[in-house]
């Protein structure tokens, strides 16, 4: 149970052993670093890093607990400003308020994502494996499906190459999957002003203009290998920041118009009857806790 000291790495990235501050040696099968953004062993095994500052300047967090004003509102509220963005939100009886800003006081962080999650026998997981402005709850999604993977893919000796290219082609598409999701809602926030003051010349990733720009000519999302954001919620993003398609899909001509619209209109009428059963938000949240 003694913390961690040291680790003897050879060049392929094995870590052939560690060492406890109790002077305890362990002889590991497989490593997995979970010591957050500092990966004491996988920046040793792994260090090349693939930086995304270019599209995620935002280099400081700083969290602050509030006096809660009011009824605790049922979503977190997120506002652009200056160089950076907060979000609120109530917990606790409290509001809590993150911000991230590119400057300033706070945290540091780096956006970005090692090169090999896996390399040798180590591993890096969460923040050890890379990190993204936490505009949207993508880290544990993430580290949930990193985790499936490595389930899958558990080897049965130090030495497994085969398994760590697999595990690294998921990790990084995973990770970049979400680093697009949160690039592209800055990009259309910026039409309709929730963030601002970010570089113009920044050219847009491939993967996220084909998406905004097949978006906005007929409402249709292209959707890539291990993306860690559904179709839904890239269109629920698109549709919240203002983005409106040109036109609809030609598909849609294949039902009446009146048959369109009563569709969404009942669908409509049974969200609402939904919504107005359920308890309000402060009753639900004080019921959870006395629980």
């Amino acid at each position: 149970n003694a913390p961690f000291a040291d680790a003897r790495i050879d060049a392929g990235g094995i870590v052939e052993m560690m060492k406890l501050t109790d002077g305890t040696e362990i002889v590991p099968l497989l490593v997995l670093d979970c010591s957050g953004s500092s990966a004491r062993i996988a920046s040793r095994t792994a260090p090349a890093f693939e930086d995304w500052s270019a599209w995620l300047p935002c280099d400081r967090t700083h969290t602050q607990r509030l006096s809660a004003t009011g009824a605790p509102p049922p979503y977190t509220q997120v506002d652009g400003q200056g160089s950076g963005w907060t979000a609120t939100w109530p917990l606790g009886g409290a509001d809590v308020r993150l911000t991230c800003a590119a400057g300033g006081e706070g945290t540091p962080f780096r956006a970005g994502r090692r090169v090999e999650a896996w390399r040798g026998n180590c591993i890096a997981l969460g923040a050890a494996a890379g990190l993204i402005e936490p505009l949207h709850p993508t880290a544990l999604t993430v580290l949930l499906r990193s985790l499936a993977q490595l389930i899958q893919l558990w080897p049965a000796e130090r030495r497994a190459p085969v398994e760590a290219k697999a595990f690294n082609r998921f990790t990084a598409n995973a990770m970049t999957g979400a680093r697009n999701f949160v690039i592209a809602q800055k990009a259309a926030g910026r039409g309709v002003g929730a963030f601002g003051d970010e570089p113009g010349d920044t050219m847009l990733p491939d993967v996220v203009e084909a998406k905004r720009t097949l978006f906005a000519a007929r409402g249709r999302l292209p959707m890539f290998d291990d993306e860690p954001f559904e179709e839904e919620d890239w269109a629920a993003m698109f549709d919240a920041m203002g983005q409106v398609p040109r036109r609809y899909d030609a598909r849609a001509d294949a039902l009446p118009l009146a048959t369109i619209q009563q569709h969404f209109a009942d669908h409509r009428a049974r969200i609402i009857a939904q919504v107005r059963a359920l308890p309000p938000y402060a009753h639900a949240m004080a019921e959870l806790a006395a629980a």
